[in-house]
């Protein structure tokens, strides 16, 4: 019982100085004027509207993200707006080689919580493209975990996709 106890207080301290801003000015509450890099990301996942019929509906995808309003529209937090689209190919694994497009533009609003994490949320319209090319609505939660200056670890889920993947920023 001691040594799960002194684990359990050893997690909860990490867990706490993590959650510690790095420096003053990197918190949500930070208004001031920031740079904001363009991305571009590459992601693999499941699609949950390529489900029909047999085989496992994963996608392979890619997107860039451009910052229209680097700092944002609220005065007293650190957020920022901008536009993101991609390309998404998906693919039914075990099935007989059934692939399809998607195609999506998005408006992004990002929250900025420290230095190096971010949480956004993002809506917009997919092209399906499968047996026809038919719009789609498209909305999703999601985080950036900032490992150095220009790579972010990423994950992201909504409607029709949930993924991971990795951010190259420039």
């Amino acid at each position: 019982m001691p040594a799960y106890s002194l684990l359990k207080r050893c997690v909860l301290l990490v867990l706490l100085c993590g959650l510690l801003p790095q420096r003053a000015h990197a918190d949500l509450k930070d208004a001031g004027s920031h740079h904001r890099p363009q991305m571009l990301s590459v992601f693999t996942g499941f699609h949950m509207d390529f489900r029909h019929g047999s085989g496992l509906p994963v996608t392979l995808s890619g997107r860039y993200y451009y910052p229209i309003v680097p700092d944002g529209f609220g005065r007293t937090i650190n957020d920022e707006f901008g536009i993101e689209a991609g390309i998404d190919m998906l693919f039914k694994l075990g099935s007989n080689g059934d692939f399809g497009v998607g195609l999506p533009v998005a408006a992004l609003y990002d929250l900025h919580f420290s230095e190096k994490f971010d949480a956004y949320a993002k809506a917009g319209i997919s092209v399906h493209i499968h047996r026809d090319a038919r719009p789609f609505p498209y909305a999703a939660v999601g985080m950036r975990l900032k490992l150095n200056e220009s790579l972010y670890f990423r994950v992201e889920a909504g409607y029709p996709l949930v993924l991971v993947g990795l951010g190259f920023a420039f």
